[in-house]
């Protein structure tokens, strides 16, 4: 079985990078020079430039996150020692990357805070950031559960939210959410986008409403 693996680039690049020669090659979410058309070219499986930036590092599509988290015996180390399963694409959830590198992209946006807070019928959601890189916007994403799972968000902006910061510093960002119940216990995700289209997705904030009479809950 290969699974999570990248083979490209050897002396004989007109040739497929797998040859076997008893029993039957189960290969599976890897990227093969050649592998094209062959018989054990499986599922998940790409043939496809792996854009080593130096060494076996990678760097972007299509080896990153593109692997499978239910390959036997996955490390919690990469080659150099760094931690694996991440999420390299940034997008909520963390998966295997293909090859001995597990990619880390780092956090463009420095995130201050995050909250949401309910009055009468509107939830009024801010957000404040440090600084940041390479970012084009940010949209809400809203689940009516308090804890719930990934699938369960959808998006509330219809457009993208212009972004007002730099590297050298950040803003201070509000959004109205209007199509509300009063006291519903909403959970809010920030979205953020950089130029390139990429997404990063940052911690959840639930609604706290604000009772006169009470105070927030």
């Amino acid at each position: 079985m290969v699974t999570n693996t990248i083979l490209w680039g050897d002396t004989a690049p007109t040739e497929p990078e797998l040859y076997y020669v008893v029993g039957t090659a189960t290969v599976t979410y890897c990227d093969i020079e050649g592998g094209t058309g062959k018989s054990w070219f499986g599922t998940g499986c790409v043939d496809i430039d792996p854009n080593f930036s130096s060494g076996y590092h990678i760097t972007e599509l299509p080896c990153v996150d593109t692997g499978t988290n239910s390959a036997p015996s996955i490390p919690d180390k990469d080659f150099e020692d760094d931690p694996r399963i991440l999420d390299g694409d940034n997008n909520g959830t963390a998966t295997a990357d293909m090859g001995a590198d597990e990619y880390d992209n780092p956090d463009l946006v420095e995130l201050v805070s995050f909250e949401a807070t309910g009055y009468g019928n509107t939830v009024f959601v801010m957000w404040e950031t440090a600084s940041e890189i390479d970012t084009a916007g940010f949209h809400i994403w809203r689940s009516d559960k308090r804890r719930p799972e990934e699938s369960d968000f959808v998006r509330i902006t219809d457009q993208l939210i212009k972004a007002e910061g730099s590297p050298s510093f950040g803003a201070s960002y509000f959004f109205y959410d209007m199509n509300v119940v009063t006291g519903h216990p909403y959970c809010y995700r920030l979205e953020d986008v950089s130029f390139n289209g990429e997404s990063t997705f940052h911690d959840p904030a639930v609604a706290r409403w604000w009772k006169p009479w009470m105070g927030r809950r």
